[in-house]
């Protein structure tokens, strides 16, 4: 079971709402699809397992069906990821996709995560973490700094959420 929490649009609770300029608002029937547009908004979700991620963006795009997040796209984002309930990275991207149905998180546009634990830092162009996985996936110019190591740009890399462990598919897998 996953929990997800949006924040910035309306009170807990609330129906699901399509936003109007001049901000008026239209409630749409139980059921319904909406597109719900916002300024600023975090969207957390965490797994039963404790892995989770928390994300603030601006110029937010959310799709809920029912009363369920099912997509949001979040532009100027940072957050955090979590493992087994604890903050392990925070991070730092262009955009954000958030697919509630695949429970997957993509980060792309200058994305930045870093090692609360161990202060490395990850870069690349488009980072992937689908939620209960074991690793995050890193690809196009990824680079990795800190403890006087550095190491890429590598076209890809897999990589534990608190970047303990990394590697490439064929030997963190």
């Amino acid at each position: 079971m996953t929990a997800c929490l949006i924040a910035g649009c309306r009170e807990p609770g609330s129906g699901p709402v399509v936003m109007k300029p001049g901000g008026e608002s239209t409630e749409k029937a139980k059921g319904e699809a909406a597109r719900v547009t916002v300024d600023e908004v975090t969207v957390e979700t965490r797994g039963e397992d404790g892995t989770a991620w928390r994300l603030r963006g601006k110029s937010s795009g959310i799709g809920v069906e029912g009363e369920a997040l099912q997509t949001a796209v979040l532009q100027d984002v940072s957050g955090e990821l979590m493992s087994k309930g604890k903050v392990v990275s925070r991070l730092q991207s262009g955009e954000a996709r958030v697919d509630q149905k695949l429970r997957r998180l993509v980060l792309s546009g200058r994305v930045r995560v870093q090692s609360l634990s161990d202060d490395l830092v990850l870069t690349a162009n488009k980072v992937s973490y689908a939620e209960g996985g074991e690793h995050i996936e890193a690809v196009g110019a990824v680079s990795l700094e800190g403890r006087g190591l550095r190491l890429g740009p590598s076209p890809a890399l897999l990589a534990t959420p608190d970047l303990l462990r990394i590697g490439t598919e064929d030997r963190l897998r």
